[in-house]
């Protein structure tokens, strides 16, 4: 019975590196700023999960604002939710978990996508026309 490879066998280590740039985050710098970034698997792995981890970090501060925003309206007239807070730290375990999945993919050694991390990345940071 054989077995069956990734169709690129990437060493170890980059496979790691590009797993712990998705679980983590902290680890894209190092990948970004160094010469890390120039091998096809680690530099487009690192570049996608610090664009999902900046876009995550939106997503948690518009849950944030809009969480203080409701206590504040809501705060006038005397009503409060107690528990609303909860909601951005459920936010934060949900995209935890996701990026968990993509660092599992890369650890692989696949490559692929996110579909709206690449669509940010193309409105945003380069323009393709």
């Amino acid at each position: 019975m054989t077995q069956l490879k990734p169709h690129y066998d990437y060493p170890e280590a980059d496979r790691r590196l590009a797993a712990a740039c998705y679980i983590f985050g902290v680890p894209t710098l190092y990948c970004i700023l160094t010469a890390k970034r120039f091998t096809r698997f680690v530099g487009g792995h690192a570049t996608q999960a610090f664009l999902m981890w900046i876009l995550m970090l939106l997503y948690w501060l518009a849950v944030r604002i809009g969480v203080n925003l409701i206590w504040w309206l809501f705060g006038l007239i005397g009503f409060f939710f107690p528990y609303l807070s909860f909601l951005s730290f459920g936010l934060c375990f949900v995209a935890w978990i996701y990026a968990v999945k993509y660092g599992i993919r890369a650890y692989k050694g696949e490559t692929f996508e996110i579909d709206r991390v690449r669509n940010f990345g193309e409105k945003f940071i380069w323009k393709t026309e």
